[in-house]
């Protein structure tokens, strides 16, 4: 890739998801090139990464978000910031936004610029009326990006159909990281539980991810409940996260006297992970689950649901996987199976890292970028 291409990333806001954060490292890690990141945001508020990335040199331009009845603010914003002198020196734009990529990749492609359109998630399997008009909003993207990038095959063939994955246009790119960072650390351990205020004997249940439907952590909320019922030891949840279910997530808890702690974005997720005994993951879709990837990286054993794709197992001795239509009683057998084998962290790490984990490594995964990024 010509690094003196400037690539333009298209988010909402830059808070600590998993596109999100594959991006940001991404352009830590490629502080040194000549030309960093640029992004292209709908909201004003500040977001987890805002500092970070300007710190690396990156510049950040806001538009309209869409709403719908502001279609024409929207596309004119869009139009205005191509036309300004700092759209103009933009060669390539990676979009991440899916519900609006079929119209800012297309005014970017009048412009003259290059496109990315990138799939993060699989669609869901049950169907509202926000899901219908997303995809009814996202289904022209599939005929108008230059290439095609997903985590997945299953989040590739969901946004973008067979034939684009079965195209030369379409890659899969990883949510890398720089898979050292999340060993297993026995200080981190004590540290972050010391922060918490949670005792070292405690058994600690976690679950990171926006907090939105998809994540299902009201479901996580109802397993923790039984299994800390039937427990003889401490109990003690964990989310991290942050999302439109916050404050619902929260009230929940405490309508069922649950010892959670919830902790917003944090640019330190990898430190937790060593603070955590077992993670349950019953997501309704995913596009990958990066998430599971690196709780397995720290040795940690998992839970998840069926929706979660198979690219996510990179330790199958660390992966159990549970029917959503199961019983919430079958969730807590589980529970209870994880908890059993909560041992020999290093070496499962170890195992980790060694094994398919490789592929998720920030320097194998900035090679791939830059290839897609060569048109």
């Amino acid at each position: 890739m010509d690094n003196k291409k400037t690539i333009l990333h298209v988010f909402s806001q830059l808070n600590s998801g998993g596109a999100e954060t594959l991006i940001v490292r991404l352009a830590e890690y490629r502080n040194n090139k000549e030309v960093p990141f640029m992004f292209l945001l709908d909201k004003t508020e500040e977001g987890v990464y805002d500092e970070k990335v300007k710190a690396l040199g990156s510049k950040l331009f806001y538009i309209k978000k869409f709403t719908g009845i502001n279609a024409i603010r929207y596309v004119a914003s869009i139009i205005s910031f191509f036309l300004s002198d700092e759209g103009k020196k933009i060669d390539i734009v990676h979009g991440h936004v899916g519900s609006t990529a079929s119209i800012y990749l297309l005014i970017a492609k009048m412009f003259g610029k290059n496109t990315v359109a990138h799939s993060h998630n699989s669609y869901s399997k049950k169907f509202n009326s926000k899901q219908i008009v997303y995809r009814l909003m996202a289904y022209p993207t599939r005929f108008l990006a230059d290439k095609y990038v997903a985590p997945s095959m299953l989040a590739g063939e969901s946004r973008f159909g067979r034939k684009v994955v079965e195209s030369k246009e379409f890659n899969i790119l990883r949510n890398g990281f720089v898979i050292e960072d999340f060993e297993y650390n026995d200080e981190n351990r004590r540290d972050i539980r010391k922060k918490l205020d949670i005792s070292d004997d405690a058994v600690v249940i976690s679950n990171v991810g926006r907090m939105v439907d998809a994540k299902n952590q009201t479901f996580f909320l109802d397993v923790l409940h039984k299994y800390a019922e039937k427990s003889e030891k401490e109990v003690v949840g964990l989310i991290i996260g942050s999302g439109p279910l916050h404050q619902k997530l929260v009230s929940k808890a405490s309508e069922m006297n649950i010892p959670v702690k919830f902790i917003s974005n944090t640019a330190e997720i990898n430190k937790y992970y060593s603070a955590f005994d077992d993670f349950i993951f019953p997501s309704i879709f995913e596009g990958l689950g990066n998430v599971v990837v690196e709780a397995q990286m720290a040795g940690l054993n998992v839970l998840m649901s069926e929706a979660v794709p198979n690219e996510a197992v990179i330790n199958n001795e660390l992966v159990y996987v549970e029917s959503l239509d199961s019983s919430i009683d079958s969730w807590v057998n589980r529970v209870e199976d994880l908890v059993l084998k909560n041992a020999n962290r290093n070496q499962k790490s170890a195992e980790s890292l060694r094994g398919d984990g490789h592929q998720y490594d920030l320097k194998f995964v900035n090679e791939q970028l830059e290839n897609i990024y060569s048109f």
